[in-house]
C-alpha cells in the first residue's frame, strides 16, 4: 500500500524518468559499437567491435555498459546537485534549472549531448573501453590472427593453378615443372604467402561463402574491404611473376631474392586478409570452440587438442553451495545473538538488527553480493591487463605481485561492490518507499549516507582477492595448508577492516552501551567467515586455472607449413629443453640448446639461453598461450612486445615423440603440409583457454 501512494505522489517524475531511460538505451546501445581504441599499426581497427569477439560476449558486455549509464542516469537524475555541479560554471549559471518533472530529461539530453564534446566524453569513452576488454575487444581478434598465422593452410592443386593462371607464367608440358613449382611455392616464403593468400580468397569467394559458416550480413557489411584485399592480390602479381619466373628458368641463380618491398607488402595483405577472417569468425560464433570449426572449413590444417577436464562449473556449484550454508549458519548466529547477548527489544531496534527470518537472511545474502560484486570487478579489471599482457613483467620472468597495478582494479572492484550496496539499500532497504520523501534525491542521499561507511570493507576484500588470484603456484597438486593459511589470514583482515567498520557505521545512541561494542564483533566475526569461505572459492578457482595452463613435465610439439619444427620438454624444476623434431627423447645428442621457463596467467614464457641460430625458429624468448582448444608458440628475438617474428601451432604428447620422420609432401596435391596428413596416434590432452 505505501509503495503504491509513493507512486502516486511521483508519477510525473517516474513517467520522464522512464523516458529519459528509454532515450539513454537507445542511443547508447548503438554507441557501443564505436571504437574505443585508436591507432592504424593493425587492421582490425577497421572493423566494428561487435564483429571482433562472439556474440554471447559482446552482448553481455553491451548490456554491462548500458546498465553502467543508465546508473548514472538515475543518479544525476536522483541527486540533482551533483548533475548541477558537473556543468561547466558559465553553463551552470545560465542555464534555466528543469523542474522535478522534466529533470530526467534533461539529464539524459545532456548526457548525449556530453559525447560530442571531446573532454566531456573522456568518463564515457573509458567505460566503453573497459568492457570492450571485458569482452575481449579486440584482443581475441590479435589471438585469433596468431593462430591463423600458426595454422598451415591446405591448398588444393585447382586453387594453385588459379593463382597460377593470375600470374600468367607460361609452364611447359613437362611433367616434371609443375611437380618443380610446387615445391618451390612450398619452400619460398615469399611464393607461399602470395599463393596462401589467394588460396584463402578462393575459400571466401561468393560461390564458398554459404559453406564458410560465416555470417552473410558479414560478407555484406565488409564486401568492399574483401573486394579491395582481393584487388591487392591481383596488384601484387607483378612482382610476384617476376620473381617466379626467374626461379623456374634453367640457368637461374638459386640465390635471387625477391625485392624487399614486395616481401613487406604481400605479407601485410597477409595479416589484413587473416584480420577479415578473424573478425568474420569472432562474430559468427557463441563461443571460443566453435572458431576452429569454421577455420577448419576455409581450409586451415587446425588439428585441435581435447580440452582437459573442467571443474570449473562444479566449482561455481559448490560455492551456491557452501554460500548457502554459510548463510542458514549466520540466520541461526543472529538469533542466538538477539536471544543471549542483546536480550532488549529496545537495543535491538536502535541497532537495527533484523529481528524476521526474511530480514535476516537478507542481510546474509545482501552481504555476500556486496563482496561477491567487489571480487568480481577487481578480477574483471585484472584479466583485462592479463589479456594485454600488462599485469606481470613476462619480459623479466618476474612473478611477484605487481603490487604498484592494484589501484586501479581495487578501486574499480570496491565502487562496483559499493554500488550494489546501494541499489539494495534503495531497492529493498524502503529508503524510496518513504511517502514524505517526495524528492527522490533524499532517499538516495539517506541511502548513501547509511552505506558509505561500510564502502572500505569493499576495497579491502577487493584488494584481498587479487592479493590471492596472484599467489604463486608452488606445485601441480594443491598445498591445502597453504590455501587454508592465506584463507584465515584474508578472514583476519576482513575481520580486523569490519570491527572498525562497524564501530563507525553504529548508532550514536545512549541507551545502547557496550551492546555497540558486541554488535562490532559480531559483525566482524560474521564478515570473517564469508570473508574465509570467499578467499577459499578465489584461491581454488586459480587453482584450477593455472591447472588448465600448466605444461609442466609434458613434452610439445611445434608444427607449422614445412612440419614439424622442434619439440620441447619443460621440467618441473623450472628448466626447459628444446628438442630436435623427430624424436629422440631428452638425449644430449638430440637437445638443441636449454632455457628456463615461467608460467603466467598470460601464458607460459620461455627464455632460450642459445646463441646466434641455435634455437632456430624458437626464437630466444617464446610464449605457449591457448585460446580455445588450440595451442600456439609465439616466438620473439629479444622480448615479448609487438608482433611475434614466428608463430607455430603446439600439440601435447604424452610421450617422447619417437615415431618416424614425416614423409615429404606431395607436390601435385598443391600446398600441403606433411605434418597434417594424417593426425598423430599419440596426440593426447590439450590445454584449456
Amino acid at each position: 500500500m505505501l509503495g503504491w501512494i509513493w507512486i502516486a505522489h511521483n508519477a510525473h517524475w517516474l513517467a520522464a524518468l522512464g523516458f529519459g531511460a528509454m532515450i539513454i538505451g537507445v542511443y547508447f546501445w548503438s554507441r557501443f559499437d564505436e571504437p574505443s581504441y585508436e591507432g592504424t599499426s593493425e587492421y582490425f581497427v577497421r572493423y566494428k567491435p561487435k564483429f571482433s569477439t562472439s556474440r554471447r560476449r559482446y552482448l553481455r558486455a553491451k548490456l554491462g555498459y548500458v546498465f553502467a549509464i543508465l546508473i548514472v542516469f538515475f543518479i544525476l537524475s536522483a541527486v540533482p546537485e551533483i548533475f548541477y555541479a558537473l556543468l561547466p560554471e558559465e553553463l551552470s549559471q545560465k542555464a534555466p534549472k528543469p523542474s522535478d518533472t522534466t529533470l530526467p530529461l534533461g539529464v539524459a539530453l545532456m548526457l548525449i549531448a556530453f559525447q560530442t564534446i571531446p573532454r566531456l566524453n573522456e568518463g564515457e569513452r573509458r567505460i566503453r573501453g573497459l568492457l570492450h576488454s571485458v569482452a575481449r575487444i579486440p584482443e581475441s581478434i590479435r589471438r585469433t590472427v596468431a593462430q591463423l598465422r600458426g595454422f598451415p593452410f591446405h591448398c588444393s592443386a585447382a586453387a594453385v593453378a588459379l593463382q597460377t593462371r593470375k600470374l600468367g607464367v607460361q609452364i611447359g608440358k613437362s611433367g616434371q615443372e609443375p611437380a618443380n613449382l610446387s615445391k618451390l611455392i612450398f619452400e619460398d616464403d615469399f611464393l607461399h604467402v602470395w599463393y596462401n593468400t589467394g588460396c584463402v580468397l578462393s575459400a571466401l569467394s561468393e560461390n564458398n561463402q554459404a559453406s564458410t559458416n560465416i555470417d552473410p550480413l558479414f560478407y555484406d557489411y565488409y564486401k568492399e574491404e574483401l573486394d579491395s584485399i582481393n584487388d591487392r592480390h591481383i596488384a601484387l602479381a607483378l612482382p610476384v611473376r617476376k620473381y617466379l619466373t626467374e626461379r623456374l628458368r634453367a640457368n637461374s641463380n638459386p640465390d635471387a631474392v625477391p625485392d624487399p618491398a614486395a616481401i613487406r607488402e604481400v605479407r601485410n595483405l597477409r595479416d589484413r586478409l587473416y584480420t577479415f577472417v578473424a573478425c568474420g569468425v569472432r562474430s559468427s560464433v557463441r563461443n571460443d570452440a566453435e572458431s576452429l570449426d569454421i577455420i577448419s572449413k576455409l581450409g586451415f590444417a587446425v588439428r585441435p587438442d581435447p580440452p582437459r577436464e573442467r571443474r570449473i562449473e562444479a566449482l561455481v556449484w559448490l560455492s551456491l553451495a557452501a554460500l548457502s550454508i554459510l548463510s542458514v549458519f549466520a540466520v541461526w548466529t543472529t538469533q542466538l545473538f538477539e536471544n543471549f547477548v542483546l536480550k532488549d527489544e529496545q537495543t535491538i531496534e536502535a541497532l537495527k538488527v533484523p529481528t524476521e527470518l526474511p530480514g535476516q537472511f537478507f542481510w546474509s545474502w545482501s552481504t555476500d553480493a556486496f563482496y561477491f560484486f567487489a571480487i568480481l570487478g577487481a578480477l574483471l579489471i585484472r584479466g583485462v591487463h592479463i589479456g594485454r599482457r600488462e599485469w606481470f613483467d613476462i619480459n623479466n620472468f618476474d612473478r611477484e605481485r605487481p603490487i604498484l597495478r592494484y589501484a586501479k582494479p581495487i578501486l574499480l572492484g570496491g565502487a562496483l561492490g559499493y554500488i550494489a550496496l546501494v541499489l539494495i539499500a534503495l531497492l529493498v532497504g524502503g529508503q524510496v518507499l518513504k511517502v514524505e520523501a517526495r524528492d527522490i534525491s533524499k532517499g538516495l542521499v539517506e541511502a548513501v549516507t547509511q552505506t558509505l561507511p561500510w564502502a572500505p570493507l569493499a576495497i579491502v576484500i577487493a584488494g584481498v582477492a587479487l592479493w590471492l588470484g596472484d599467489s604463486p603456484v608452488q606445485d601441480a597438486r594443491p598445498s591445502w595448508t597453504r590455501i587454508l593459511g592465506r584463507a584465515v589470514v584474508g578472514a583476519l583482515v576482513m575481520m580486523a577492516a569490519g570491527f572498525f567498520t562497524s564501530s563507525l557505521a553504529q548508532p550514536a545512541v545512549r541507551q545502547v552501551g557496550i551492546a555497540s561494542i558486541y554488535m562490532s564483533l559480531f559483525v566482524a566475526m560474521q564478515i570473517g567467515l564469508v570473508a574465509f569461505v570467499l578467499c577459499i572459492i578465489v584461491q581454488i578457482s586459480e587453482l584450477y586455472t593455472d591447472r588448465g595452463r600448466s605444461f609442466a613435465g609434458q613434452f610439445i610439439e611445434a608444427s607449422s607449413r614445412q612440419g614439424r619444427l622442434f619439440s620441447m620438454y619443460l621440467h618441473r624444476d623450472g628448466t626447459a629443453c628444446l628438442l630436435s623434431p623427430n624424436g629422440g627423447g631428452l638425449k644430449s645428442s638430440a637437445v638443441r640448446c636449454q632455457g628456463h621457463w615461467q608460467q603466467f596467467p598470460e601464458g607460459t614464457a620461455v627464455r632460450w639461453d642459445g646463441e646466434g641460430d641455435a634455437c632456430g625458429k624458437a626464437g630466444g624468448f617464446g610464449l605457449m598461450s591457448a585460446f580455445g582448444d588450440s595451442l600456439i608458440y609465439e616466438a620473439y628475438a629479444e622480448r615479448f612486445s609487438g608482433t611475434p617474428d614466428f608463430v607455430a601451432q603446439l600439440n601435447m604428447r604424452a610421450s617422447v615423440d619417437t615415431t618416424r620422420p614425416s614423409p615429404a609432401p606431395d607436390p601435385s596435391r598443391g600446398i600441403q603440409p606433411s605434418a597434417w596428413q594424417a593426425k598423430p596416434a599419440d596426440a593426447t590432452s590439450g590445454a584449456t583457454s
